[in-house]
């Protein structure tokens, strides 16, 4: 259990890497959606795509409502809500949830 505790600062640090490094980009607008753009499209509100998206890149709670001039209980509600829409508990899982969509995608 200490090994886990130790590495995990690594693995976070990894994953994040990974995150920031990979095709998450919005595209220009004259270009096709991009899979983020169009993960949870048909569930989520837009706000609530916002908040999937800064979670999916990378930021954190403070950053977030910063960046969408919102306070932190309200970035609480909107992540609480695409959770629930998701069916889903946790940031782990809105990860595991965009790689089984980018997954799907890629294949059809």
């Amino acid at each position: 259990m200490d090994t886990l505790a130790y590495l995990f600062p690594l693995l976070e640090a990894l994953i994040r890497q990974f995150w920031l490094a990979s095709s998450l980009h919005l595209s220009a607008p004259h270009e096709s959606p991009t899979l983020l753009e169009s993960f949870g499209q048909e569930c989520l509100s837009e706000r609530e795509r916002q908040v999937a998206w800064l979670i999916l890149r990378g930021h954190t709670g403070p950053e977030m409502a910063k960046e969408l001039g919102i306070t932190l209980g309200t970035l609480k509600n909107h992540r609480k809500r695409l959770y629930a829409k998701l069916n889903i508990g946790s940031q782990a899982e809105l990860f595991r949830q965009f790689m089984l969509f980018q997954h799907r995608e890629s294949r059809a």
